[in-house]
C-alpha cells in the first residue's frame, strides 16, 4: 500500500471510504493485503481507518471510530443516539454492547437492526397527555 492513511478521512476522524483510497491510487487488492498487515482496519464494508489510529484508541475510541463510518455510510439524515451518542460527547460508557452503533434516523427512514447497527425511528410527533394529571412520559 502507498497510500499514507493519515491522509484521508481528516473531515471523519481518520475514517475513508474504499472510494477515496482508489480515486488516490490503491486497489481492491491492495486494501485486502493492507488490513491483513494491521496497516488498515476495516470499520464496516467499504469504509476503513489506519491500524495505528484504531489501536490507539479505547473500547469507548474504537466504538467512535465505528460510529463515523456508520454515519457516513448513511443515504439520510441520521444523529448518533444512546451509548454511541454518550461516547461521542465524552461520557465514560458503563455495561453497554459496544459492538453496535445507535442510529437515529432523521429523514424518516424506518428503524430496524443490522449487524453492526440499530437504526432507530425518530417520530417528532409528541403525543399531547389525554388529562390534565401532568405530562405523559412514554415507556
Amino acid at each position: 500500500m502507498d497510500l499514507d492513511p493519515a491522509s484521508l478521512g481528516a473531515d471523519r476522524h481518520g475514517v475513508f471510504t474504499r472510494a477515496e483510497a482508489l480515486d488516490r491510487g490503491e486497489s481492491d487488492r491492495s486494501l485486502l493485503r493492507a488490513v491483513q498487515r494491521g496497516v488498515l482496519v476495516r470499520l464496516r464494508r467499504g469504509m476503513y481507518v489506519s491500524g495505528e489510529r484504531y489501536a490507539a484508541c479505547d473500547d469507548s475510541g474504537k466504538h467512535l471510530l465505528h460510529a463515523y463510518a456508520a454515519v457516513a455510510a448513511q443515504g439520510g439524515e441520521v444523529a448518533l443516539t444512546g451509548a454511541s451518542a454518550a461516547a461521542l460527547h465524552g461520557f465514560t460508557i458503563y455495561q453497554q454492547d459496544l459492538s453496535v452503533v445507535h442510529l437515529l434516523r432523521l429523514d424518516g427512514g424506518s428503524g430496524r437492526r443490522a449487524a453492526s447497527a440499530s437504526h432507530h425511528h425518530y417520530r417528532p410527533e409528541v403525543d399531547e397527555p389525554s388529562s390534565s394529571s401532568g405530562p405523559a412520559y412514554g415507556p
